[in-house]
């Protein structure tokens, strides 16, 4: 496989509001971010759609081993409608790019910890579900390894 560019390579930092929610990620290999001009929403970026791995958080959980790859083909623009048909609970926005995660976790970062609290980018407390993204070489600075 080509060599990623740490540099060039992009990660989109998102969050979940629950253990629901998480479940559904996972089950379903999708993730959305609202899409729009609304704060918190993810806007299509050329890194955003770039994007190569996905990173997820929830509440209060500043160190993260929920690091996945996504499907190369970048993500789709769904609608409110179609994530209720897909059993997504309460979406709020009314459009949302919507990620195809390629499996479960990437085989780069396993048993790898990233400390969000080291991204630039990364605000705690009432920001923290504000989407973020980042480059693969701030990512890997804030790595620290799970013994």
């Amino acid at each position: 496989s080509d060599k990623l560019n740490p540099n060039e390579t992009f990660v989109i930092v998102g969050f979940y509001k629950s253990e629901e929610q998480l479940n559904w990620i996972l089950k379903n290999n999708l993730y959305n971010f609202r899409t729009g001009t609304d704060k918190g929403s993810l806007p299509l970026s050329n890194e955003n759609v770039n994007a190569k791995y996905l990173i997820l958080h929830g509440i209060d959980e500043l160190i993260t081993n929920k690091i996945f790859q996504l499907k190369t083909l970048g993500p789709k623009i769904l609608s409110q409608n179609n994530l209720i048909k897909k059993g997504y609970p309460n979406p709020s926005g009314e459009l949302y790019l919507v990620y195809e995660i390629d499996k479960d976790v990437s085989e780069d970062f396993q048993n790898v910890l990233i400390d969000l609290r080291k991204l630039s980018k990364f605000e705690s407390h009432r920001n923290s579900a504000k989407p973020i993204s980042i480059t693969l070489t701030e990512i890997l600075k804030a790595k620290t390894v799970e013994l």
